[in-house]
């Protein structure tokens, strides 16, 4: 006989825990233990499928979120580069600075631009602004950058406008030879 962590006498067990013996160590075994338990109860097992199964909802619903605001970064990025380049093709006098609504971008299907320029407070200057937007309907929300440069004001003729013009061709080679 040994003694009880309650202070009763309870008679030691000898035999080991066998399949014959399982089902008597059971009623023996003191409430709460999982002494002489092969496995886990199916409240137990419902209770984890549940957790599990919650988890997993949440996981895959911040990987969609994920995806999207990944696709929102790559259409933005794209929005940039087309914007810069546009400029740059301005500012380089590839492109005439005539004001245009919504035309495609060449080289990049799915994309509009529009050119706008502006008078601003500064004498001589003007602000050229250049939009870039996905070809979607309004409420797929598309992705539009705007990108506004201010560049000296054309004086006389259209080959003026070019704003870099004094730097890239000094004026002893304006005239001709």
């Amino acid at each position: 006989m040994i003694t009880h962590r309650t202070g009763r006498r309870v008679r030691a067990r000898t035999h080991a825990i066998l399949p014959e013996n399982a089902a008597r160590a059971c009623k023996h075994a003191p409430y709460g233990t999982r002494a002489g338990r092969a496995a886990f109860s199916l409240l137990e097992v419902l209770v984890a499928t549940s957790i599990l199964l919650g988890a997993l909802i949440v996981l895959s619903e911040l990987a969609g979120i994920g995806g999207r605001r990944v696709q929102s970064a790559v259409a933005l990025a794209t929005a940039q580069r087309i914007c810069q380049t546009k400029v740059h093709e301005l500012l380089a006098g590839l492109a005439d600075p005539e004001p245009v609504e919504d035309e495609p971008v060449a080289d990049e299907p799915g994309w509009l631009y529009s050119i706008r320029t502006e008078s601003v407070s500064q004498p001589g200057l003007i602000a050229v602004r250049v939009t870039v937007g996905q070809d979607l309907p309004e409420e797929k929300r598309p992705t539009r950058f705007t990108l506004v440069r201010w560049v000296r004001e054309a004086q006389s003729t259209e080959d003026d406008w070019f704003p870099l013009r004094s730097l890239l061709l000094p004026s002893r080679f304006e005239g001709g030879p």
